[in-house]
């Protein structure tokens, strides 16, 4: 494995950071390393999808990169882009439907 299951658990369950994000309109779920979807219907504003599961857990990147995983499943997702997409509302809805098609092959 490459990280120890408690510290993979850390990692992707003890949010550290709830504060709210004034860009995202939703409380950031932050946790030692990344974001999480979380229970509170609030992942798609995260940048996963609308019906992945509360355990996702990853980061947006600049211009609207993005990297995720899925525990339930062990699925993986990285979305890479060589330009930068200074328009935020359209990065979002990228990486939301990114995601709703990623939790579409999981179902």
């Amino acid at each position: 494995d490459l990280w120890q299951p408690d510290v993979l658990n850390d990692a992707t369950t003890n949010v550290r950071v709830d504060a709210f994000d004034a860009i995202r309109w939703a409380p950031a779920g932050r946790t030692l390393a990344f974001m999480i979807a979380g229970s509170d219907g609030k992942g798609a504003a995260r940048g996963f999808g609308h019906t992945s599961g509360p355990r996702c857990f990853g980061q947006d990147g600049m211009g609207g990169q993005i990297a995720f995983v899925d525990p339930e499943s062990g699925l993986s997702v990285s979305y890479l882009t060589n330009g930068l997409d200074r328009h935020f509302l359209r990065q979002q809805r990228r990486r939301v439907s990114i995601a709703n098609k990623v939790a579409a092959c999981i179902e």
